[in-house]
Formats: C-alpha cells, structure tokens, sequence
C-alpha cells in the first residue's frame, strides 16, 4: 500500500473516530447514543493510535485534530484513564470480588482457583451455570455462607460471614439484595446486579428504565452500602451518571477496562463495576486475571464507617 493511500485511509479513520467522539456527548440528550458513550476510552485510544500514524506522513494537522478529538471525547472518563490516588481511610476494611462467570464457561477451575488466590471477604458471582454447583463446593471451607438466586444462570454470594438475601420489590429481575454480617458494626448491605445493555440491543431507554426502577427500589430499601454487577456500562457513561445523581452512589474508579476478554485493556469497555454510599469512606478497584470467561473479574476493597 503506497504511503498516500495510506494516508487517505488515516484521514477517513480520523474522521470517523472524531464522530464518534463527538457522538458520545449526544448521549445527553438521546440514549441512542449510549453505546458510543460507554466507549469513551476505546474510542480515545484509537484516536491516539491514529495520530501517531500520521506523524511518519508528516501530516501535522490531522494528528493534531485526531489528538484533540481523542480528548474531548474521553474528558469525562479522565479518572478512568489516569485514576486520582486513593487516601487511607480509617474504618473496617472488606474486600468483595466480583465476577461475571459467563454462561458459555464451562470450566470453573479458574474461577476457583482465582477465589483462593484472592480469598475476598465475600465473592459475587453472576452467570453462573447450575452445572457448577457441585465444584462451587470445593470453595465451603473458606465461604460457610451462600446465597443461591436463579436469574440468568444463577447470582452466587458467598461469605464468610452469615449473609441474608432479602426481596425488593420493583427492582427488576437481575438483582439481588443481602445483609452480610460483620465482627464489629452494622452489617454491609449490598446489591449484586446484571443490568441490560444498551441499544441495539436493547430498545434505545430500556438500560436508562431499568436504572430509574433500580434507584426507586435503592431508596425505599435503606439505600445499601456497596453495589456491584455487571452494569453493561461504563461510570462516566450517561446512563451511569444519571444513576449516580439519583441516589447519591459514587463510581469505584481505576484504569482498565474488563469486556471482552481477548481484546487489550485499553480497549475494553470498563462495564464491571461497582458504586458505594455514604457509609464507604475510600474504596479501590482492581482488574484480574482471566478465567475463561469473557469478563475479566474485578476485586474490589472498601472502608466502611460505622
């Protein structure tokens, strides 16, 4: 491919990619624009890949639009990309690993082996197929308690805690409420979640409905502590924000992204998350390794006042 050709292709990429940029804050004013929106920092990272080609052509003002482009469409997801420093906090510590097992995973080994590598204070797990249930007993000595919910696949919990679900009615069917007992203090209040995705694949406000409907049932239900969950999008996300602004939860925020799995970091969608109250003093988030699934599992470590 001669240089020139080249060249034009870059361009037409440059232009596409800062649509797409611009496109993500239409999300605003149209959830049709929400998959764009989740897709800040892909979106950001390849625009800055195509600026680099562009140096070589000595084609400066393109590189320069495709790196101001990259900026303004991933300003909002800054914190996701560069994360501020966590301060220390004083309060009980807990550390909550979450996971998307995914349906089509057919080997639990990883999955297992990556809970005792990490041995968290409670495990949330979704997707989890009931073929699992027998080798998800090989994790009794470390988790004496276990929710069990049907829903797609089935919603785990354990802890090694005393850990008692609780009905929510109005908050849809991919989530699941618990009281998770603790040594000293109140007990931790969690919500593990499996929100919808976002047009197309969903109707255009579909994800946008089932966040109202999940932040009725979050304040009628003593607004708990810590939500974690497959969100199907990203914090700095429209949808995610708007939820954010209706209960008062705040993002746990980190560099990486966790879906899908074969592809960089960098270039993932940053949708397996989690949101804490007004209880959490300081709270990290950390992307692991991968377990055949097409979700990377995220440990999550809170500080919790009393």
């Amino acid at each position: 491919m001669r240089i020139g050709t080249l060249g034009d292709w870059l361009k037409v990429a440059t232009v596409f990619g800062a649509l797409a940029a611009a496109a993500a804050w239409l999300s605003v004013v149209a959830p049709v624009f929400d998959i764009v929106s989740h897709a800040r920092v892909p979106i950001a990272a390849l625009l800055v890949a195509i600026a680099l080609l562009h140096l070589p052509g000595r084609r400066w003002r393109w590189a320069g639009g495709a790196l101001l482009a990259a900026a303004i469409g991933a300003a909002p997801a800054w914190d996701h990309i560069a994360p501020p420093r966590v301060r220390p906090a004083e309060g009980a510590t807990m550390r909550v690993l979450f996971h998307n097992a995914w349906m089509r995973n057919e080997d639990p080994s990883r999955v297992i082996a990556l809970v005792r590598a990490t041995s968290p204070d409670i495990v949330a797990l979704i997707e989890v197929r009931r073929d699992w249930h027998e080798a998800l007993g090989a994790l009794d000595d470390l988790y004496p308690y276990r929710v069990m919910e049907p829903r797609y696949g089935e919603t785990v919990i354990f802890s090694k805690t005393p850990v008692e679900p609780f009905d929510v009615p109005g908050a849809g069917a991919s989530i699941v409420f618990a009281d998770v007992a603790r040594a000293e203090g109140p007990d931790l209040r969690i919500a593990v979640t499996h929100f919808t995705r976002p047009w197309p694949w969903d109707a255009p406000g579909a994800q946008r409905d089932q966040l109202d409907r999940f932040a009725r049932a979050w304040r009628e239900n003593g607004e708990p502590d810590l939500v974690v969950g497959d969100f199907n999008g990203a914090p700095f996300a429209e949808p995610i924000r708007r939820l954010s602004a209706q209960t008062g939860l705040r993002p746990v925020v980190s560099a990486g992204g966790t879906w899908p799995t074969f592809l960089p970091a960098i270039l993932r969608l940053p949708i397996d998350n989690a949101l804490v109250g007004v209880r959490v003093r300081a709270a990290t988030r950390q992307v692991r390794g991968h377990t055949g699934s097409d979700h990377a599992p995220v440990l999550f470590q809170i500080t919790l006042a009393d």
